[in-house]
């Protein structure tokens, strides 16, 4: 009965750090060469979202999809960030898929693996209006393994 009471514990616990926070935006792309899980290097993904809050603070995370038996232990991407207005900052992000033991890191369904990496915490946009988000790889060559790109803005706390 103690371990039926400590495994409803984890789970609520669980469902409560997931609903706490508010997804604002999410959307997933595959990458180019699917068939072959290939990511090309000139492969970008943009993703366009209109913002009509400028109070608020977001996270901001880049979500990849790859297969479990993927050789590299981290990838690092480059997200450019295009204001209404048209200013661009840019920022790398180194994302871990293993740790240091060679595990694998992140959401692992099977053979399919999600790994979420905040690029920013606490990010305010500075205008409403259509942002742009671009996420590619800083290698200059192609890696194997991914599936999916995805890019996803987040509330920290749900609203009261």
């Amino acid at each position: 009965m103690k371990n039926i009471f400590s495994v409803l514990t984890i789970c609520l616990l669980s469902f409560c750090m997931w609903s706490c926070k508010a997804k604002y935006y999410e959307k997933h792309q595959e990458v180019a060469k699917r068939d072959i899980l290939n990511w090309e290097a000139s492969d970008v993904k943009k993703f366009e979202v209109e913002i009509d809050d400028a109070q608020s603070k977001f996270n901001l995370g880049v979500v990849l999809r790859h297969h479990a038996k993927i050789a590299h232990p981290s990838v690092t991407v480059q997200v450019t960030i295009t204001s209404p207005s048209g200013k661009k900052t840019a920022k790398n992000q180194e994302i871990q898929l293993k740790d240091s033991a060679g595990k694998l890191v992140g959401e692992v369904a099977g053979d399919i693996v999600d790994v979420t990496s905040f690029v920013e915490k606490g990010y305010s946009f500075a205008e409403k209006g259509k942002y742009t988000f671009d996420v590619a790889l800083v290698s200059k060559m192609s890696l194997t393994g991914f599936m999916s790109v995805g890019f996803v803005i987040e509330k920290p706390e749900a609203a009261k």
